[in-house]
């Protein structure tokens, strides 16, 4: 990130497609904020059901929360609208405060490709912050186009060895979910 020089990072996945024109800024209005970690919106696949509403820490690993839920309708707790806090956010797109963000050490190489957004967020859980999802902000995620999915026996193999090597750096949150 040395090369990054304004006071705000944006991971942002070249597989996306803007649908909401005021997202940044309404990521922005929340990454400002003393007590938040990392900002996310809600992200659709191409037949527009849900990818990402925030990430929910299940037994099983982190996992996108409503992942393929339509989204005509308000499901509980209202958790497809509005602004909520979160155990995590996904790396396809994330804000952070570029100072927090080098506080954290930012992306771990020990995850080079899954898990590693996760790991920052937990980190800065773990620190006292608060991550958000801004499901009022939404773009649209061809969601693995680059590297493709993690179908193969050696990708699946990878992916497992990583979310193993996530609750080894943080055993605190194997199976927990704040939110």
């Amino acid at each position: 990130m040395e090369y990054a020089s304004g006071e705000y990072l944006l991971l942002l996945n070249n597989d996306i497609k803007i649908l909401t024109p005021d997202w940044m800024e309404q990521m922005l209005m929340h990454a400002q904020r003393d007590e938040v970690g990392a900002v996310g919106a809600k992200l659709y696949y191409p037949d527009m059901t849900i990818q990402h509403a925030g990430i929910v820490n299940l037994p099983m690993g982190p996992v996108h929360k409503m992942q393929f839920a339509q989204d005509g309708k308000v499901y509980y707790d209202k958790r497809n609208r509005g602004i909520h806090n979160v155990c995590a956010v996904t790396g396809a797109c994330l804000m952070m405060r570029k100072a927090l963000f080098e506080q954290l050490d930012g992306m771990s190489m020990e995850l080079p490709v899954a898990f590693n957004d996760v790991a920052l967020c937990f980190s800065a859980m773990e620190q006292g912050y608060f991550n958000v999802i801004c499901c009022d902000s939404y773009l649209l995620h061809h969601e693995s186009i680059s590297r493709g999915q993690d179908t193969s026996e050696e990708k699946r193999g990878r992916l497992l060895r990583e979310r193993s090597k996530l609750y080894e750096m943080f055993p605190k949150q194997v199976s927990f979910d704040a939110f």
